[in-house]
């Protein structure tokens, strides 16, 4: 219910659109691919009747996560069993479901149920997997505990963190040590984990079909193995020192902030009590709190906390044991009345979370995402680097909705990567045909550098900087030609970038610029609450700063009628208060 009822009706930032697309169209999603949530979220695409099909897949999220909860609740009650074997039934059912709603309604856990992203079926496989490890040993939960991990393996690599806890606990565990000596254990462990794995050859499968979204190309064995190892994240990966030291030190401040200053207070007596009844219980969770925070910690993305959820969990299930154990050791009445004060806890968090969780309303995304396609003309040739908030949510749109195909959105990031060459041709067969010269000469140094031979680096620069010129060249007579503000301006030499709403044209004459209309600040105003995220929080800079360049604009050029309706566009965004951080 709380899940439903704080949804996101519509796109979200980041990956939201991509994933959206790749699920209706079962394209190929950015590495590592993500072959069972493509997948699940295509049946759930045509299961769902009715709502839009961004709907159905945020739809997907709710029911992941708070199926999550309810495996938490199992996973908690096991935890309760090995370490107070004699413990309350009715105490242990109550304290399980109010520290797993408690769980469940922090914002981590609360975050990844709102919105399409692939974390949300990360979380409950995950859950799952540390459900069955805490049962008791024996051959059929070392099938299933491999099987589950390899689906989780088939949806997101974060599981890794989990490998090294769970390796350990198998080596102290006599049960399991005896399972996997049984004639073929090892073979019918290896298969079951293979089996959903297998899941990944949708990826070669499908991209030989060329769908529209067709991220990496992954035909060939050495295109799959770079899709699978993400190569073009690894630069992000323990890159930096600094970066590293940065992303952990704000995990550990932020666990000592609010109640999850009292889960770590909780996780230290909890591993004690833990570790005399099961070792390698204890063992796998605490290893899974320090290798998923150390090993998250070395990714240097903006988008960091879902990688921290696992660690999170492990620690929650150490709190909970440190939890249960005092409230079951005490008197009856008393023991009943701490062990409901996790429910308390749920409403509480739900309550105070609300405002700065709760995503109902949010069309923060097809406000900007949207309002930048619409005002583009007929035929644009639309250059962006922005992923997060214009070409993700503009592939949903233009794949999903069918909305301004006319449009050309071109990501000059991703035009350092050999695969994306057919999926613009595909999308548009105009665009490259008059340079495609220059597409092979860019291709052939590039290929080298894919395939990890000997390459010059300046050279591929310059004919990167070439090919993005000649596309500038090939059609600036015939096309308008628009960039969002990151993107650099050397490649239009002579020409000047004139703001707009959203974006700047290149004219080659600016006092024969075409009048544009400003933007309407009451849709901006309806969604400032949704901006505080940093994301957000820099695309809401951007209708404010391009305004008042383009008011700069036509006051040098005497347009005082154009000037006098941006002037007043840009007083009602000025009054609009900042978005405070969510």
């Amino acid at each position: 219910m709380l899940y439903l009822a704080s949804l996101a009706p519509d796109l979200g930032a980041i990956d939201s659109g991509e994933l959206g697309a790749v699920c209706a169209r079962l394209g190929v999603a950015h590495p590592t691919g993500y072959p069972l949530y493509t997948l699940l979220g295509r049946c759930a695409v045509l299961l769902i009747p009715t709502a839009p099909t961004i709907l159905r897949l945020n739809l997907l999220s709710a029911v992941c996560a708070a199926s999550a909860a309810g495996f938490a609740c199992a996973l908690f009650r096991r935890i309760l069993l090995r370490i107070r074997p004699s413990a309350d039934r009715s105490r242990a059912r109550i304290v399980s479901c109010g520290c797993a709603l408690a769980w469940a309604a922090s914002g981590p856990a609360w975050t990844q149920a709102l919105g399409n992203e692939v974390h949300a079926l990360q979380l409950l496989l995950v859950t799952m997997i540390l459900g069955v490890a805490a049962q008791p040993a024996g051959p059929r939960r070392v099938l299933l505990l491999a099987y589950l991990l390899g689906l989780a393996f088939a949806n997101h690599m974060t599981v890794v963190y989990l490998v090294p806890g769970l390796a350990a606990a198998a080596a102290l565990d006599s049960g399991t040590r005896a399972a996997l000596r049984r004639r073929g254990g090892i073979l019918l462990t290896v298969g079951a984990f293979a089996l959903p794995v297998l899941l990944y050859l949708y990826l070669p499968i499908r991209s030989s079909r060329e769908p529209p979204l067709d991220w990496g190309d992954p035909t060939s064995p050495a295109r799959l193995l770079r899709h699978l190892g993400g190569a073009q994240y690894r630069v992000w990966m323990f890159a930096s020192a600094d970066a590293f030291a940065s992303n952990l030190e704000g995990f550990l401040r932020g666990l000592l902030q609010g109640g999850w200053l009292l889960v770590v207070a909780l996780s230290i007596p909890g591993a004690v009590f833990l570790a005399r009844a099961d070792r390698p219980a204890a063992v796998r969770l605490a290893l899974g709190f320090l290798v998923g925070a150390l090993w998250a910690s070395g990714y240097e993305i903006h988008d960091l906390e879902p990688y921290f959820l696992v660690a999170r969990l492990c620690l929650v299930c150490l709190a909970f044991a440190g939890f249960a154990y005092l409230v079951c050791g005490l008197r009856r009445r008393i023991g009943m009345a701490l062990a409901a004060i996790p429910i308390a806890g749920a409403v509480v968090l739900a309550a105070a979370g609300w405002q700065s969780t709760a995503r109902n309303g949010d069309r923060f995304i097809r406000t900007y995402a949207g309002d930048l396609l619409d005002r583009l003309p007929q035929g644009t040739i639309l250059l962006s680097r922005h992923w997060d908030i214009v070409v993700s949510p503009l592939l949903y749109m233009q794949q999903v909705e069918g909305a301004r195909r006319d449009v050309t959105i071109v990501d000059p990031e991703l035009l350092r990567r050999s695969w994306y060459f057919q999926q613009l041709r595909r999308a548009d067969p105009t665009l490259l045909a008059p340079i495609e010269d220059r597409v092979a000469l860019f291709l052939e140094d590039l290929r080298l550098f894919e395939e990890g031979l000997p390459y010059d680096a300046s050279r591929i620069e310059e004919r990167y900087r070439a090919l993005i010129a000649g596309i500038f060249e090939a059609h600036r007579d015939r096309r308008p030609v628009y960039h969002t503000p990151e993107v650099e301006t050397h490649f239009y030499g002579g020409w000047f970038g004139i703001p707009e709403a959203l974006a700047i044209r290149m004219v080659e004459d600016p006092s024969r610029a075409p009048p544009a209309e400003p933007l309407e600040p009451d849709a901006w105003r309806a969604q400032a609450r949704f901006a505080g995220e940093p994301v957000r929080r820099n695309a809401w800079s951007f209708p404010l700063q391009l305004g008042r360049a383009r008011l700069r604009f036509l006051d040098a050029a005497g347009r005082d009628a154009e000037a006098k309706r941006w002037r007043e566009a840009v007083s009602e965004l000025e009054r609009i208060p900042p978005p405070e951080e969510r």
